[in-house]
Formats: C-alpha cells, structure tokens, sequence
C-alpha cells in the first residue's frame, strides 16, 4: 500500500505541475492577446481623433477655431509651394550643366540659390585650388604650363599656388633665420607651403586670432565675420556667455612695436564690445563672468 501511495502521490504531483505550466501559457498568451486589444484601441482613438481635428478645420471650422493660425497654416503652405517649385527648377539648371560637364560653380549661383541647395553638398560645387608642383628654377616665373593652370582658374573663378616640392623638403630642415635667408636668396616672400595654407583659408573665409598665457600661446580658427563673443565661445561656452569685453591688439602692431607693453604705449591696444567684428591676427584676452 505504501509503494501505491507513493507512485500514487508522484503521479499528482507531475499532473500539478503539467496544469501549472498549461496555466501560465495561457496567461502568457491571454496577456499578449490583451495587449494587442489594447494598442489597436489607442491606435483608432488616435486616428479617430486626428480625423476628427482634421474634418474640423478644413470641412467645418466653428468660430472658436483661430483665425490667425488658420491663416499663418494657409502662408506656409503658400511659401512650401513656392519654396518647393524653386528648388526644382534650380535643380534641372544643375542637372542640364551637369550633364554638359559644367561644375555647378560655374552657373554663379547666388548666395539664396546656394541656401537652397546647401544640404545636398554638391562636389563640383566646392571652392578649388590648383596646386602646381613645377621646377625650382620655376618658382617664380612658372612656366607655359602654370600659365595655362592659371588661365584655366581664373575663367572659374579658382585659386592657384605654385609649389616646388623639392624645395619645401630642404625648407622643413631649416630654422627660421635660416629658412629666411634661403628665401631672400631665392627672390621669394613665403614658401609654397605658405602660400597654399593662406590661399585655402581665405577661400574659405578663415582667419585666426591668438590667445597668450604665462605657458603658451595659442591660434584659433574662426570663420571671418565673426563677433567678438562667437570667437570667444570658440575656446569654451562659458567664454560666450559670461562675455563682457575683450582686450585687443593686432599680430602686426606687436611686431612693429617689439613689445606688448611699447603696444600699450603707443594707444593701440583697445578693449572691445560685443558688437566687434574678429580680425585676422588679433591677439585677444577675453574678459567674462559667469
């Protein structure tokens, strides 16, 4: 009888367990089942709503709809049509010069064109420069064939830099002095390097201003036009925020004067407002609080 009992309580038990788990599938699936009902409902009230929103401006808008957005609603659609036609038809000018193999730069887009047709960042119309590697007994005539380069830029409106590469490798192992000294034998202001990283920024419309400390000094890039704040905010944000003046001096009046202190002297340092407009080769220490 014991052994009975005994199969007898295993067997119960295996059937509870079989039922507990048949129980929580059900639960499981029931749950799911009713969260499903539950998204498709808010999915119909939603669309009911937004129907109903819809029906009531456009088909039937009672008096307490406002006026005044109606209208701005009908200006923006207005303008998004306007908008909209414009950039097609400034889209087929590009495709015809594409397709005739003219870079977009070319077409003398003006400034609202190149607005409109900004995000879709056309290659060709990107700024250029033509760097040409040529001779060191070139360097400063050219020769007919940077003559042809030049001629070629200047119908497109592009830059040109003539660079001897050769010469730029014997320039990077030389000091300063010495570096000036081969230079003013050579008849030649800056090197090629130069030339070309001064070039770039400009027809990109960069500059740099300088900031000094007791450890180091150290230049800023900024894009020209800049105010004085924006720069500031270029070296951290609390700079922009809390910006109350900025003391200025010029790269070139320091380097004419010696000193910053004979600067200070001779009146040509000067404080600066919020409305000052970044020049290239300002040396700047910003005033702030935050």
């Amino acid at each position: 009888y014991r052994k009975i009992d005994k199969e007898s309580a295993t067997r119960w038990e295996a059937h509870i367990k079989k039922r507990e788990l048949e129980n929580q599938d059900e639960f499981k699936a029931r749950r799911s089942e009713f969260f499903c009902l539950k998204a498709q409902f808010l999915g119909a009230l939603f669309r009911t709503c937004i129907e109903s929103s819809f029906y009531a401006v456009t088909q039937e808008a009672p008096d307490e709809v406002d006026s005044e957005f109606l209208a701005k609603m009908d200006e923006y659609q207005q303008n998004f049509k306007k908008k909209k036609k414009e950039l097609i038809e400034l889209l087929e000018k590009i495709k015809c010069a594409l397709e005739s193999n003219i870079p977009v730069r070319k077409l003398g887009l003006d400034d609202e064109e190149k607005k409109i047709i900004s995000s879709f960042n056309l290659i060709t119309l990107k700024p250029i420069i033509y760097a040409m590697n040529v001779e060191d007994n070139d360097i400063n005539m050219g020769n007919e064939y940077t003559k042809k380069v030049i001629d070629y830029a200047n119908k497109e409106g592009s830059e040109t830099a003539v660079i001897c590469a050769k010469l730029e490798s014997e320039l990077a192992e030389l000091d300063d002095e010495e570096k000036k000294m081969f230079l003013d034998d050579l008849g030649i202001k800056e090197s090629g390097v130069e030339t070309l990283i001064n070039k770039t920024y400009d027809l990109l419309g960069l500059a740099t201003f300088f900031t000094v400390g007791k450890d180091e000094v150290r230049a800023w890039t900024f894009k020209k036009g800049m105010k004085a704040p924006e720069c500031a905010g270029i070296i951290h944000s609390d700079f922009e925020k809390g910006f109350i003046k900025a003391e200025v001096m010029s790269y070139s009046d320091l380097v004419a004067a010696g000193n910053e202190l004979k600067v200070r002297e001779l009146g040509k340092a000067r404080i600066e407002g919020k409305e000052y407009i970044m020049q290239d080769g300002d040396i700047c220490h910003f005033r702030f609080n935050v």
